[in-house]
Order: C-alpha cells, then structure tokens, then sequence
C-alpha cells in the first residue's frame, strides 16, 4: 500500500505541478515565476533602486532577470555586517531553511566564519551567503531551476575554454 501511495504521489507531482509538494518562495512580493506585468504592476522597477530586506538596502540597484516573461533570477547583494539581520527576518519566515557553517581564511592569515543557507521551493532556490566575492558583501539571491540550470551549463562552458 505504502508503495502504491509513493507512486501515486510522484505521478501527481510529475504532472500536477500546482500539487507539489515544496513551497513556493517570496521575498517582499517578488516570487520565481512572476509575469513582467504582475511585477511592473505590484512592485515597479522604481522600488528596485532602494529595495531593503530587514530594513537593510541593497548595495545595489536591484536588477531582476526575467525568462519568457516570468520572473527567473534576482540577487540581492547587501553589506556583510548586516547578514544576521537578513538571515534573522528570512528564518522567521521560513523556518526550515538550512544553514551550513565553514571557515574562510584570507592571505593575510585572518579567519572568517562562512555561512551558506538555501532553501528549496517549488521551481526554484532561495540561497543567503555571508561573504560572495568579499568580507564585505552578502548575497540573498532567489534562481529559478532553469536559471540555475543554465548558469550552471555556462560556467562549466567556460572552465573548459583554457
């Protein structure tokens, strides 16, 4: 019987999507799959320019991505001094995201505390990194399956070219 109801529940999901079994994912009005117009409409290009999750602004203006006129990708870069301020607002929203620990260390001999969540939603990831390029900047960024798929496929493109 157990087997049966597993195999009922991954045809449903195969071919029901709006019966998935994840979530879906949104962060201040802004969600994976959005229209252009729903967007446009709801929340504006203008309001990109001083975006703010937890009362901490973007580094800088938001630029989300669109695909086949849906909403795919947007990242939010923000100062890394205020990472537990997100961190804090985007947990007591989504509670069972998961987070994992490492420890950076610079040339110069400094030690960093790393952290990494990401949680999985529906069609696409949600993801906060403490430090991305720098000790000084943090990233909550929102990709798209696809988009995900995609960038993946052009980094590895690109590490080939050598």
């Amino acid at each position: 019987m157990k087997k049966i109801l597993w195999m009922v529940m991954v045809v449903l999901a195969v071919y029901s999507p709006e019966l998935s079994f994840g979530q879906d994912i949104e962060i201040k009005g802004l969600s994976l799959g959005m229209s252009k117009e729903k967007f446009d409409k709801d929340i504006g290009t203008n309001s990109m320019k001083n975006f703010t999750i937890a009362g901490v602004k973007s580094m800088y203006s938001l630029r989300p991505e669109f695909f086949e006129n849906n909403l795919d990708a947007f990242n939010f870069f923000f100062d890394a001094g205020k990472f537990d301020d997100v961190l804090s607002a985007v947990t007591s929203k989504y509670s069972d995201i998961k987070c994992e620990e490492s420890e950076l260390s610079n040339a110069m001999g400094a030690h960093f505390k790393q952290v990494e969540c990401e949680l999985k939603g529906n069609v696409g990831t949600l993801r906060i990194v403490r430090f991305v390029g720098d000790v000084n900047t943090s990233l909550l960024s929102l990709w798209s399956d696809r988009y995900l798929k995609d960038f993946t496929a052009k980094r590895k493109e690109k590490q080939k070219d050598i």
